[in-house]
């Protein structure tokens, strides 16, 4: 069975937390030391493998600790992708546009952060996403 857009941003936002785990852990660390998860403003129990422990971590630190490293555009990335995990954690239905947006941000920050492995997953994802529309349009 092929997946659907929410399986593709269910599985991105899995190589995303992967991806950025290693990358938060080590900009925190750097600014808050190591016990950096109880040092940061947090809506729940702190998780350095949730995806929006990890995201809301770089929204709520981003002056003191990301802006070093990460510009505008990684910022936005951040934005969206919170509204992505938000929509597909309620279980909101993802159009093919959507779902492809939230694969190219979420390779985008990965290749921002040189998480290299994770982008390239999302990459065939995206790529195999595009290939099934023009599929399907082309039977149309």
């Amino acid at each position: 069975m092929a997946d659907t857009n929410n399986d593709r941003v269910g599985k991105t936002l899995a190589l995303l937390a992967q991806g950025l785990a290693s990358f938060v852990d080590r900009e925190c660390g750097l600014i808050y030391g190591l016990d950096w998860e109880n040092a940061v403003p947090t809506n729940g129990p702190p998780s350095k493998t949730d995806i929006q422990f990890l995201l809301h971590t770089m929204t709520s630190t981003w002056p003191e600790v990301f802006e070093r490293t990460l510009g505008r555009m990684e910022r936005n990335y951040v934005s969206e992708l919170i509204d992505a995990r938000n929509r597909w954690a309620h279980q909101e239905p993802f159009s093919s546009d959507d779902a492809y947006r939230a694969l190219d941000s979420a390779e985008r920050l990965l290749q921002a952060i040189s998480a290299g492995e994770q982008a390239a997953d999302v990459g065939r994802m995206k790529h195999d996403l595009q290939r099934r529309r023009y599929t399907e349009e082309a039977r149309r």
